[in-house]
This record gives C-alpha cells, structure tokens and sequence, in this order.
C-alpha cells in the first residue's frame, strides 16, 4: 500500500512526466530528509559537547565569567558570562553555538593542559 502511495505521489507530481524525470524527483524528496536527519545528529552531539563544556567548568571550579575572560587571554574575543550560559543550555542559534564551538574547544584542550595558568590570568586581568 505505501508503494502504490509513492507511486500515486510521483504518478501526478507535474515534474515527472515519464520515467527519466522521477528520478530527480525522488532525490529530492528524499534530500532534505537526509539532510534534517544529519542536523539532528549533529545538534544531538553538539549538546553533548556543551554538556562536556559544563561539567569541566565546574570540575575547575571556573565561574563563567572567567572561563569568558580566559577565552579572551588565548588571543579569542572575550565572551561575556551570558554568551557562556547561553551555549552551555543552548538557548543559542544553532548557528551561532556552531561559531562559538571552535573557540570553546580550543579552551577546553588548553584547560586540560594548563588550567591554572588560564584561570591565574583571567583573574589578573579582572582585577
């Protein structure tokens, strides 16, 4: 019954009058599915970085203000401690949280390296 659904669908679509253009037209009713099935991986694994982002700030007993200044002492723009909460409960665009990623990641390599160092500087400057 679903074949004779898909058949039906494409039997009247007005793009596809004989066999050589159903073609085009399966692949792209079935692209932007594909595609929207990759973005929610992709959004899935990107909540899980924030969540990993999260419990290493608190492991280092980091305020997010300070994990925002010690961004900026790595040479990155500065993030204000609401940038921080935002990403950590991406409550960001996905597009935007995207942006940041990068330069989050970095500080979290750093921070497994030289956490103290990070923190020590982020407070000179703060004070």
């Amino acid at each position: 019954q679903q074949q004779q659904q898909q058949q039906s669908q494409y039997h009247h679509d007005p793009r596809a009058r004989n066999c050589m253009e159903i073609m085009p037209v399966l692949q792209s009713a079935e692209q932007p599915a594909a595609e929207g099935m990759a973005q929610a991986g992709d959004e899935m694994e990107l909540r899980g970085f924030a969540s990993r982002f999260r419990a290493r700030r608190l492991e280092l007993r980091l305020t997010q203000v300070q994990v925002g200044q010690a961004i900026g002492q790595m040479g990155m723009p500065d993030f204000a401690q609401s940038t921080i909460s935002r990403f950590e409960k991406l409550t960001l665009s996905y597009e935007n949280a995207l942006k940041l990623r990068p330069y989050i990641e970095k500080w979290m390599d750093l921070s497994d390296k030289d956490a103290l160092s990070l923190c020590s500087a982020a407070a000179a400057a703060a004070a």
